[in-house]
């Protein structure tokens, strides 16, 4: 296969167990070609590893001693475990401790210019941080530190000369040791430009590391940040441009020099899709209506989203917090629309009145039919009634108006009495003439 073979001996700590399947981050290269950071994928052989006490049972965030074979395609690399031969064991970790300033050690320093000392703690321990000068050595802190990063600011005054600073921690029966020396300069004499350490930590709001957050320092791609969300690198003095992205969190960006800088990302908020079933309603009835919030990408966290309405329109909630993907029932009533959002994100809900319907009734109407019947007695008209069913539009009757009604009703009465009185003349004058024609014939 053109695979190559080599053994390696490792120790780091459980980033994820599935089966038989882990994936362990580098911390420690016992022996072998393997980086010491990093993430590896390691598979065991099930065949003879069943009952095998060389395996042991871990979980993630163990820390864990590996032996196996490295093996090295095309692709990638990846440690395969042959449990006859080869181990994957809870071990403890040993207790470790550094302490730096951030030109690196060896370095110089204006009277008068900060000094950054630089500390990392990877156990719980007691410490004692000194700094040794040309007058004595001193005690700068002295108690118990979580594990972390820690970085102490100061200015370099006198005497001129060497300076040393020593940490001692000590956890358990285990103890761990670091020092590092630079020197203090008047003004005016040339400090070369030299390059310094940079120690970026990316951190959560609530300060847990983000593992595998890219690092660009000035454009360019340096690496991933470790298991701890740590990234070193060297970097010249100066200011420079350190941005950070992760998949889960949002894109931060400094400006830092050589010098440890804790970096923390907020998590982006989800990307979701927001819709109404159904999105149309007709009526002022309540009415119950699904908001289907579905997740797109994202991290799964909670989410509120904001109902608001307009019109002659009422809602049962004004906002639905959940976990998308999820589904929400609310409760409406009236007519108008709820408008529900989320960010820049909106979706419609419209109720609408219902409309004016054709309905179709019955109206009866009488038919009277006629026929002649002959009889031995006399002829007879018989007439027959019969009610019939037909379908007529129903038509809406305009209502006239109070007014229209009060202006026309004395128009009718006037106009109703000159008819009556034209009549009158009309009988009158036609009494008259009959009288003078009676009289011309006598």
């Amino acid at each position: 296969t053109g695979a190559s073979y080599t053994e390696v001996v490792f120790r780091g700590h459980v980033g994820a167990v599935k089966g038989n399947f882990y994936i362990i981050w580098v911390e420690d290269v016992v022996s072998g070609p393997l980086s010491e950071s990093g993430v590896i994928e390691v598979y065991r052989e099930d065949l003879g590893c069943q009952g095998n006490p060389s395996i042991d049972k871990v979980k993630v965030g163990d820390y864990v001693e590996v032996k196996g074979y490295l093996v090295e395609d095309c692709c990638r690399k990846h440690v395969i475990l042959d449990c006859n031969h080869h181990y994957l064991k809870l071990v403890q970790e040993a207790l470790m401790v550094k302490i730096k300033v951030v030109r690196g050690c060896g370095s110089s320093y204006y009277l008068g210019e900060r000094v950054t000392i630089l500390i990392y703690l990877n156990k719980d321990a007691n410490v004692s941080i000194s700094e040794k000068t040309p007058n004595g050595t001193f005690t700068i802190f002295s108690g118990l530190l979580r594990s972390g990063m820690y970085y102490i600011t100061g200015e370099s005054k006198e005497p001129i000369g060497s300076r040393t600073v020593c940490i001692i921690a000590e956890s358990g029966d285990q103890r761990a040791t670091s020092c590092c020396d630079f020197n203090v300069v008047p003004r005016g004499k040339d400090i070369p430009k030299t390059t310094g350490r940079l120690i970026i930590q990316v951190l959560t709001d609530a300060g847990y590391p983000i593992r595998n957050a890219s690092v660009y320092i000035d454009g360019s791609f340096y690496g991933y940040t470790d298991q701890k969300g740590i990234l070193e690198t060297n970097i010249t003095e100066g200011k420079h441009e350190v941005l950070v992205e992760s998949e889960y969190y949002r894109t931060m960006r400094i400006f830092a020099g050589p010098e440890m800088v804790v970096i923390r990302a907020p998590l982006k908020p989800p990307e979701v899709v927001l819709r109404f079933e159904p999105d149309n309603l007709a009526g002022s009835n309540m009415s119950s209506v699904k908001l289907i919030v579905e997740r797109v990408s994202g991290p799964r966290i909670s989410v509120k989203v904001d109902l608001i309405t307009f019109g002659d329109i009422w809602v049962n909630t004004t906002s639905i917090v959940g976990t998308p993907t999820f589904n929400a029932t609310i409760l409406v009533s009236g007519t108008g629309k709820v408008i529900a959002r989320y960010g820049n994100l909106t979706t419609v809900l419209v109720k609408t009145p219902l409309a004016t319907q054709t309905k179709t009734s019955e109206t009866k109407r009488s038919i009277t039919r006629t026929k002649w019947t002959e009889t031995s007695i006399s002829t007879s008209m018989i007439s027959t009634s019969e009610e019939v069913s037909s379908p007529q539009e129903t038509r809406k009757v305009p209502e006239l108006s109070w007014y229209i009604l009060l202006i026309a009703l004395p128009l009718v009465v006037i106009l109703s009495y000159l008819i009556l009185r034209g009549r009158r003349k009309e009988k009158q004058l036609e009494a008259r003439n009959e009288g003078i024609s009676s009289q011309d014939r006598q």
